[in-house]
C-alpha cells in the first residue's frame, strides 16, 4: 500500500499546462527519495517530476494539472505525468527495488482511474523517459515497461472495477437475507395488528401493504443489480474496441 509523504514542492513546472493523455516512467539515479525533493527543489536545476516512489513511499513535487520538467519534450511535459523511481543500487546498474516497481504501478493505476487512461499500454499512454531524449533512464525499467502496464491494470481492475460494478455472491446472499428480514417483518406486524384489530379489515390491510413494500424493497434491488451488470458489461465492451 502506497505511503504518501508530504509534498515536496518544485518551482519547475509549467503553470496549468497539463492535459493529461499519459505517464513517463524515470529512474532517479539516486538511491534517496530525499535527494529527488533536494533535486527538484532548485530554480537552477530546471528540471521536476510529478512523483518519486521509493519502496512503499510516495512523494510529490508538481501538481498534476501543472507541466513538469521531466522529459526533454514539449508535448510529454505538457501532456504526461512523470514518475521518478528510485534506485536500490547506485552506477553501472542502477537497479530498482520491487517493491518500488509495486508502488509505481500502484500510482499508474490511480493516475489512470483519475484521468481515464485504462487501460495502460505502452506507446499508446505510457512511455519511458527515453522515448522522447536521449538518455539511458528509465534504466532497467524500459524492458519492463509492457510488464507494468500489465500490472498496473490488474491492480486497476482489482481496485476501481472489480469493487465498483461486479456483482458477487455475497451481494446476492445480502439481498435475500433482506428480502427474508422484511418479509417477516410483515408477518410479525400483520399478526400483531389482528390482535389489535381483529382477524379482519385493517389487519389484513396491513398485511397486504407491507407484502406491496417487501415487491417494492425487491424490485429497487434488483434495479441496482442491473444497473451493475450494466456498467461492467459496457466496460467489456469499450476494452474489446
Amino acid at each position: 500500500m502506497m505511503e504518501w509523504l508530504n509534498p515536496a514542492w518544485s518551482p519547475n513546472f509549467y503553470s496549468g499546462q497539463n492535459d493529461v493523455k499519459g505517464i513517463v516512467i524515470h529512474h532517479a539515479a539516486t538511491t534517496s527519495i530525499e535527494a529527488v525533493a533536494v533535486t527538484f527543489s532548485h530554480a537552477a536545476r530546471q528540471a521536476s517530476a510529478h512523483y518519486a516512489v521509493q519502496n512503499d513511499m510516495v512523494q510529490q513535487y508538481v501538481h498534476e494539472y501543472d507541466g513538469a520538467w521531466h522529459a526533454g519534450d514539449w508535448w510529454a511535459n505538457t501532456h504526461t505525468i512523470g514518475i521518478e523511481n528510485v534506485n536500490a543500487t547506485g552506477e553501472p546498474d542502477w537497479l530498482v527495488d520491487e517493491r518500488t516497481v509495486e508502488t509505481c504501478c500502484e500510482l499508474m493505476a490511480d493516475i489512470a482511474y483519475r484521468h481515464d487512461l485504462y487501460p495502460l499500454k505502452r506507446n499508446e499512454n505510457v512511455w519511458g523517459h527515453k522515448d522522447f531524449q536521449a538518455t539511458y533512464c528509465p534504466g532497467v525499467l524500459y524492458d519492463r515497461l509492457d510488464w507494468m502496464c500489465d500490472r498496473a491494470n490488474t491492480i486497476y481492475y482489482n481496485t476501481y472495477v472489480e469493487k465498483e460494478d461486479e456483482v458477487t455472491n455475497e451481494d446476492i446472499e445480502k439481498i435475500a437475507q433482506r428480502c427474508a428480514e422484511r418479509v417477516a417483518e410483515s408477518a410479525y406486524w400483520d399478526v400483531d395488528k389482528k390482535a389489535e384489530w381483529g382477524a379482519e379489515g385493517k389487519g389484513k390491510g396491513g398485511y397486504i401493504r407491507n407484502s406491496y413494500n417487501v415487491m417494492r424493497l425487491v424490485h429497487d434491488l434488483l434495479i441496482k443489480v442491473n444497473a451493475k451488470v450494466d456498467a461492467l458489461a459496457a466496460k467489456v465492451d469499450a476494452l474489446k474496441k
